[in-house]
């Protein structure tokens, strides 16, 4: 599947990339920090006009939301797959049905009935601990499954002036990190959801 380069790559001047090296996010902050000084509007001399100042403001934003969404590998990934979405929506979907195991799923209906139900026992609260530990558990397990997805697909960051227009995406890696990461999100929302009545 062929995609336009996701505009916060070309704004910082990189190749789109699938990387887990923890060096990148350095390499990447050190080539934002050289932009910011070419195109910071505090930079302007003194002569600058308005409109000047107001493309050195856009062009600073711009760069700054760039490397805010890059940075790490997790709001790279989900960038990359809205942007493949929004580019063709019919062959590619982040609306993939997200379901826990069925024992886990019937634990955390009877847990929520407890909780509504204001039966807030210490054994509900041991079940509610045990539950957010197997859930823990599972996130761990995707995270591992998302670390080798992300290696098969892996490409390296390359800055440069001028990025390709086109980006070539493996759509069946791609279907599968959306499901991962959309099970990663789904388990985040009920732990959150619960860790107030630990």
């Amino acid at each position: 599947m062929k995609i336009s380069t996701p505009s916060h790559f070309f704004t910082l001047g990189c190749e789109p990339f699938w990387s887990l090296n923890r060096d990148d996010e350095a390499l990447l902050k050190a080539h934002v920090i050289k932009l910011g000084r070419r195109f910071h509007p505090d930079l302007l001399g003194l002569d600058a006009s308005d409109e000047e100042r107001e493309k050195a403001e856009a062009q600073s934003s711009a760069i700054n939301s760039a490397f805010l969404k890059l940075r790490d590998q997790e709001t790279r990934c989900d960038y990359i797959m809205n942007e493949a979405e929004a580019h063709d929506p019919a062959q590619f979907s982040l609306k993939s049905k997200v379901a826990l195991p069925l024992e886990l799923s019937m634990t955390y209906f009877e847990l929520q009935d407890s909780i509504v139900e204001g039966n807030i026992s210490e054994g509900v609260r041991n079940e509610i601990n045990d539950f957010s530990a197997q859930l823990r558990s599972i996130f761990e397990e995707e995270k591992l499954k998302l670390n080798k997805a992300l290696t098969r697909m892996q490409t390296p960051l390359t800055l440069n002036d001028s990025p390709s227009k086109n980006w070539d995406l493996d759509l069946e890696g791609l279907k599968h990190i959306a499901e991962i990461r959309g099970l990663q999100k789904y388990l985040d929302r009920i732990l959150i959801d619960i860790r107030k009545y630990q």
